[in-house]
């Protein structure tokens, strides 16, 4: 997750729209999570 959001702050939306990504099971604070979807911001849908 914090390697999404640093791809984000960093602009580069390029390299996140080529990820194929599965959050199973992750061990992250359910407000940590939602702060950091807040920075990524919109993928496209697969």
């Amino acid at each position: 997750m914090e390697a999404l959001r640093q791809l984000s702050l960093e602009g580069n939306k390029q390299a996140l729209r080529k990820l194929n990504v599965i959050l199973a099971a992750p061990d992250i604070d359910e407000d940590v999570f939602a702060s950091q979807v807040d920075v990524i911001g919109p993928l496209d849908p697969p």
